[in-house]
């Protein structure tokens, strides 16, 4: 019993090798199909960084010939396709590559903390149906030098690329390997993709994940169903016919028997030039196999041959005999008596002749009338046949269907309205008759029930205004006729509507500084254009007057007004001498606007003060003597010791505010001790102070 069970199952997996197929297979040369879809993410992953990792396709194994920190990819086996040169898809880095590193190696110094993921997907599936025991097999490499984490990973999807499950990792392999992958959910599947991830969350530079020579195998799960064609099936003594095979379920081998033709049988998918030279109706069987089984048919008097012998009578028709100057036309033959060659005369058309027996898309260019000729033969003779003005061809001119904005903007900012117009620069608007349009997502509660009935909206007139109140982009229809035809043309995403932009000044709300200093105000918005205005005021009617300019230097140089050096730009300067609205407006491409705003509050107090005492010990406490005040213009600070010699000096009011003095004269520092400091300044109002007195030092 045992030994029957052990015949059973060398049986069984004898059959199943003998059963496998080859499916699809991939190796990265010429053309690839299908397309992979490299450098994308899952939904748990990080974008793609620039500069970072990501997917290729080349034959790039060496690096540069300056040394190296780590091995380069070894060149594939001789037995791969194209041998050392062979294209093959793996991780590269532009920064590895810049670093000096080789060209395949994959980088994480410029983010060494980043969990990368990067997928290349199949961009469209594979079909295993009617196959069982499929399996994945291709060659990888991995020569990960990193921390536990940096791998290569195999997924699969069987559902069009929405959910990918994952299968295995691969890492630490310094030599080209190959992996087969069994798994019953790649069988009968209707879309079976295959993805590769690389996954690295440390930094690192070796070469990288690297695979080629994919393949998908399986076993067909049904005996063939066989059918065939042939053309043609209706012939002349002395004649031939091709078959195709339609047999379905994969066949691997074929048997053809003709009877009655000069060739027998044959063992070839597809025979051709099978030859029949006598008279009468024949039979034609075929019998295929697969590694699970066979089938057959046979088709009675499938192929008819005819005695030819009697001259044909020609005869045909045409699809149209009136068109328009331009059109196409079809003729078939209507001949009877088994005609084997046929030619046409198609005079005054693109096309003098043809041999064709059925010609198609035979077109006239020039109006007028014009006859038509065919003349068939056989073996018993020839007979032609001429109609005389059978084809006419008239001057038609359909008209254009063509449109444009009337102000030739077709992106609106929302809720606003937009006249859509027959272009009559590129149309000719005398050549239509009637106009029929179609708005789609327009508002039809703000259209003009004086010309529209809302319950039966027709829009025929040559322009029509329309208004959107969603954000959204929005196809326009115009149908045009005349009494030759009808145009038609759909412009999708014509009107596109916005929404207005986000903008904000950059600054509290309420912003302090002092008489006569400039202020620089900065804001943002989503938007393109920019400007900055005042509130002046209000109008009669008790409203706030919000003016904005365009251009620089507007307002004059007086105590009166605001200076804003340029109204153009997110950020600007202003100088103020008293307390004032400022607006941002900001402006996008839809036309739409927003606005914020800004209240500057003057204090017209000015101090300047020194402190007493200070410590550059390095604490973080006092550890620098610094002027303290505001409306400062001008400065000059300067330290001296018991002496009277000068141990520190700065015109910059910046520094002397920010900065200071650190107990240093030319970088070594100086014992505690007391010191005498001299400031003078300028304010902004123009007054001079000038002030004196002692500051101690301690460490």
């Amino acid at each position: 019993m045992k030994q029957l069970l052990f015949l059973l199952l060398t049986a069984l997996i004898s059959s199943s090798a003998i059963a496998q197929q080859l499916i699809w297979s991939e190796d990265f040369e010429g053309t690839i199909s299908p397309t992979w879809s490299l450098n994308t993410t899952d939904s748990n992953s990080t974008p793609v960084n620039a500069g970072e990792n990501e997917w290729v396709i080349n034959n790039e194994y060496n690096g540069p010939t300056i040394p190296i920190i780590v091995p380069n990819t070894p060149t594939q086996p001789a037995s791969f396709n194209g041998g050392p040169t062979s294209t093959y898809m793996h991780i590269s880095s532009a920064a590895a590559r810049g670093g000096g590193q080789p060209q395949n190696a994959h980088y994480s110094f410029l983010f060494p903390t980043l969990n990368e993921k990067y997928f290349t997907k199949m961009a469209s599936g594979i079909s295993t149906a009617n196959y069982i025991s499929v399996y994945f097999k291709f060659h990888f490499l991995n020569m990960a030098d990193g921390p536990a984490g940096t791998s290569g990973q195999l997924y699969y999807s069987t559902n069009g690329g929405t959910a990918w499950i994952p299968v295995k990792n691969y890492t630490n392999v310094g030599a080209w390997t190959v992996d087969s992958i069994y798994n019953p959910a790649f069988d009968n599947q209707n879309d079976l993709r295959f993805a590769f991830r690389f996954e690295n969350p440390y930094s690192g530079n070796p070469p990288s994940f690297s695979v080629d020579e994919l393949s998908v195998i399986g076993t067909p799960s049904s005996i063939p169903v066989v059918d065939f064609s042939a053309s043609p099936i209706s012939i002349c003594e002395g004649s031939c016919v091709n078959f195709t095979d339609l047999t379905m379920f994969f066949p691997t081998s074929w048997e053809w028997t003709f009877s009655g033709a000069d060739s027998a049988s044959s063992t070839r998918q597809n025979p051709t030039n099978i030859c029949y030279q006598t008279s009468g109706t024949y039979d034609v069987k075929l019998k295929t196999t697969n590694s699970v089984g066979e089938d057959s048919t046979l088709k009675v008097a499938y192929i008819t041959v005819n005695d030819c012998n009697t001259p044909p009578a020609a005869n045909f028709k045409v699809s149209r005999r009136v068109i328009c100057a331009g059109d196409t036309v079809s003729f078939t033959d209507l001949s009877t008596d088994f005609p084997g060659e046929w030619l046409w005369f198609f005079p005054g058309s693109d096309s003098a002749n043809s041999t064709l027996q059925n010609p198609e898309n035979i077109q006239y260019s020039t109006p007028g009338r014009y006859e038509v000729t065919l003349i068939v033969r056989n073996i018993g003779g020839s007979d032609s046949k001429t109609i005389q003005n059978y084809i006419e061809v008239q001057d038609c001119v359909l008209p254009i269907p063509v449109f444009k904005t009337n102000d030739a903007n077709d992106s609106i900012c929302i809720n606003t309205c937009v006249t859509i117009k027959y272009d009559t620069d590129s149309g000719d608007i005398d050549r239509v008759n009637t106009f029929e349009w179609f708005f789609f997502g327009i508002d039809t509660t703000r259209l003009d029930t004086s010309i529209y009935d809302l319950n039966n909206l027709v829009f025929n007139r040559n322009q029509h205004t329309v208004c959107y109140s969603k954000e959204g982009r929005y196809k326009v229809r115009l149908v045009v006729s005349n009494q030759f035809g009808v145009e038609v043309k759909n412009e999708y995403n014509f009107i596109t509507v916005g929404g207005p932009p986000a903008v904000k000044i950059l600054d509290s709300t309420v912003y302090e500084t002092y008489k006569g200093n400039d202020i620089f105000v900065r804001g943002e918005g989503t938007g393109d254009l920019f400007y900055w205005g005042y509130k002046d005021g209000k109008d009669g009617n008790g409203n706030d007057i919000f003016r904005y300019e365009s251009g620089e230097n507007v307002l004059p140089r007086d105590t009166s007004y605001v200076l804003i050096y340029d109204w153009t730009k997110k950020e600007t300067e202003i100088r103020t001498h008293g307390d004032r609205w400022f607006y941002l407006l900001n402006e996008n491409g839809y036309g739409c606007r927003s606005f914020d705003s800004l209240y500057v509050n003057v204090i017209n107090e000015f101090y300047v003060g020194v402190a007493d005492i200070f410590s550059p010990n390095s604490d973080g406490y006092n550890d620098r003597l610094r002027v303290h005040g505001n409306g400062i213009a001008k400065i000059n600070f300067s330290i001296f010791d018991r002496y009277g010699g000068k141990v520190y000096e700065t015109e910059s009011v910046e520094e002397a505010i920010e900065k200071g003095w650190d107990g240093t004269k030319e970088e070594s520092d100086l014992n505690p001790g007391v010191f005498v400091y001299v400031v003078k300044v300028t304010l902004l109002d123009g007054t001079f102070r000038e002030m004196v007195g002692n500051v101690t030092l301690v460490r």
